[in-house]
């Protein structure tokens, strides 16, 4: 595909990612899914496409499908790794994270946690590195809690 042929492409991938943030305002979450999925479908480049699994991956954490949202950030993960991007690697594993504390799996969440850490710390993304640390604290609370009780 030439540049040319992106464009229109792109434009379409943005706008149905960007109606299904609208949407998941709104509490319709089913035709948010929708438009995150056919978002997805749409990207004619990776970065889009990673933004956008990240997004449908967050929804459905927060709407308790985790299955789901694991897969997909699991997806956002495999296309970091294939691109080499290292901050969008470190990325989807804060956003696998944040579904493994959902479902009690502090340790896992910690060891995801670290590892994105160590990859914000490497390319010295401040910013990441302070949101990993920060995103440390759900799943070391619930580790502690379990200890304690």
């Amino acid at each position: 595909m030439c540049s040319s042929d992106l464009a229109p492409a792109r434009q379409r991938a943005e706008l149905l990612r960007s109606r299904g943030r609208a949407y998941s305002r709104t509490s319709d979450w089913q035709h948010a899914i929708g438009d995150f999925e056919a978002a997805i479908a749409a990207s004619p480049d990776d970065s889009t496409r990673e933004a956008t699994l990240l997004a449908l991956a967050m929804l459905l954490t927060d709407h308790d499908d985790y299955p789901a949202a694991l897969h997909w950030a699991g997806q956002a993960l495999d296309l970091a790794r294939v691109n080499n991007d290292r901050r969008g690697y470190a990325r989807a594993l804060s956003v696998e994270a944040r579904v493994l504390v959902r479902q009690a799996r502090a340790q896992d969440a910690v060891d995801r946690l670290t590892e994105a850490l160590s990859v914000h710390r490497e390319l010295g993304d401040r910013r990441g590195e302070a949101e990993a640390l920060d995103n440390l604290a759900a799943p070391l609370d619930r580790k502690s809690t379990r200890l304690n009780s």
